[in-house]
């Protein structure tokens, strides 16, 4: 069975959605374990279920809010999971916020998917090896 990570996604688009979940599963080993479109609903969702998730990915302009606000609040809230922007704005500007923020990553999701997949790869490995120790294996 391949190594699977579980992914908590923040997008407001019900497109990228409807390609990115399937993409996720079939290219990235990821589980996706739940969606928003909104800020709000993004924080609500990570106080109840943060310790089950292992990387979220955040679009940066969302319905209500945005994913840097996302990201800000989860590290004030001392959430620590890989996060990873993934925006049609990845401007050196939108770069540079998610990184002072904390993110681990920032793929322009038009030019950088294959990037971003391969991002997320190293992270499904990485959480399989830390499973495994945990394990003992």
């Amino acid at each position: 069975m391949k190594p699977r990570c579980r992914a908590f996604l923040v997008e407001d688009n019900p497109r990228s959605l409807e390609s990115l979940i399937p993409a996720l599963a079939e290219l990235a080993c990821a589980e996706v374990v739940g969606f928003v479109q909104r800020e709000d609903d993004a924080l609500e969702w990570l106080g109840q279920h943060a310790a089950e998730v292992d990387v979220v990915v955040l679009d940066m302009f969302l319905l209500q809010g945005t994913g840097l606000g996302v990201l800000n609040a989860m590290r004030e809230r001392g959430i620590d999971c890989t996060v990873v922007g993934l925006t049609n704005h990845a401007t050196d500007d939108t770069r540079a916020r998610f990184s002072a923020a904390g993110a681990d990553a920032v793929f322009d999701k038009m030019e950088q998917t294959e990037d971003f997949f391969a991002f997320l790869d190293t992270v499904v490995r990485r959480t399989r090896t830390n499973e495994a120790a945990v394990d003992g294996h």
